[in-house]
């Protein structure tokens, strides 16, 4: 009966962590909306009113306020802004943020295979840490400025190694908790 008991216990315990691991490892940020309109117009800003279907509202950053139709509209994202507050947007090129931008969306998501393997294996982090990332897919460069290219490819290498990081180090908690529930499992019995 003692058994049962601490094993439920152990258990809730590791369920807790693994539920809420993401949580405390989260920070508030500042959110900004973008517009990818199908013309090829991207807009910064806040969406003050989307009427599904209709409408959509957005307010600049400089203040000016745009209606556009929803056929208009190709794509919205809603991001954190959190490494464009060191550089002002006014003092950037088009070319350079766009890229940056894209790089932000082509890289987000997880990067199952760190998770996993970390998870298997957590000195994984390690590696995760120290091998150089990789470079970004040679199609989104071609007809676009050197400007574009550099600031892609930094704002890309640099995304997808802080991903890998953090997607190792998700994975080799996980699995260090795992490991240690057994070895407590089964060091009861």
């Amino acid at each position: 009966m003692r058994n049962k008991i601490q094993f439920k216990n152990i258990l809730a315990i590791f369920l807790m962590i693994v539920c809420f691991s993401n949580i405390l490892r989260a920070q508030p940020e500042e959110m900004e909306d973008i517009i990818y309109l199908k013309n090829g117009t991207i807009l910064h800003g806040t969406i003050i009113e989307q009427i599904l279907n209709v409408s959509t509202t957005i307010e600049t950053e400089d203040g000016k306020v745009f209606i556009f139709k929803a056929d208009e509209i190709g794509e919205i994202i809603r991001r954190q802004l959190k490494t464009d507050k060191t550089i002002p947007k006014n003092k950037i090129g088009d070319a350079i943020r766009d890229a940056r931008e894209l790089a932000r969306k082509d890289t987000s998501g997880k990067q199952w295979g760190w998770y996993l393997s970390s998870c298997i294996f957590p000195p994984n982090i390690v590696l995760a840490c120290y091998l150089p990332p990789s470079n970004p897919p040679k199609e989104k460069l071609i007809y676009t400025s050197s400007d574009f290219v550099n600031s892609y490819t930094e704002c890309y290498r640099d995304r997808i190694k802080k991903e890998r990081i953090r997607d190792a180090i998700d994975g080799g908690l996980l699995g260090s908790i795992i490991i240690i529930t057994v070895c407590i499992i089964t060091s009861t019995n």
